[in-house]
């Protein structure tokens, strides 16, 4: 199996229905979307690549200001889109606004928008690795570095990445070929 790394986006804030809803909405358009406090924000921002955080309506506007900046006074290399409940937030701070009035799929329709801009200038990576290891921090590391992964366990996984996509780079991590004459259990 093909393990497809989705585009991440951060939603911060308290979750309310309305937000809820964005967050289904983002999901079942193919996005792996996760939950913060504003309290833990910095840290999960800090931590893992996003590439879209959000920062909700039902976080003050002082605090979604100042998170704001902070993220981009840092260097943080994320699109911050801010979701409001008729008071804007400095236009020069964040890549794309949102009304809580608007439909869920108008977001969906702003962040791909935003993504489709920088998705097609990033590089297709595949990522080979055997079963036994995990790539996971290798993954988030290419990620951060700008690249679109795709990691493949088995021959049967390279072939149809391969089929359906072409890379501009292929790594071979942790990967053993057992020659026929070769033990199994070796």
């Amino acid at each position: 199996m093909v393990l497809t790394v989705l585009p991440r986006i951060l939603i911060v804030g308290p979750i309310d229905p309305r937000l809820d809803q964005c967050s289904s909405a983002l999901s079942a358009a193919g996005y792996t979307v996760e939950h913060s406090t504003t309290l833990e924000a910095k840290r999960r921002i800090k931590q893992n690549p996003w590439e879209v955080v959000i920062l909700a309506h039902t976080i003050d506007r002082f605090r979604r200001r100042a998170l704001g900046e902070w993220i981009r006074e840092n260097g943080i290399t994320t699109r911050l889109v801010t979701l409001h409940p008729g008071h804007n937030l400095n236009p020069t701070l964040v890549d794309a606004r949102a009304s809580v009035e608007d439909s869920p799929a108008e977001l969906v329709q702003a962040v791909r928008a935003l993504l489709g801009n920088r998705e097609r200038k990033r590089k297709r990576l595949l990522f080979l690795t055997s079963g036994s290891f995990s790539p996971l921090g290798r993954v988030a590391f290419l990620q951060r570095a700008g690249y679109e992964v795709i990691v493949a366990r088995t021959m049967g996984e390279v072939e149809e990445a391969c089929s359906r996509t072409m890379f501009d780079l292929v790594i071979l991590g942790r990967w053993r070929l057992r020659l026929p004459h070769e033990s199994l259990r070796g």
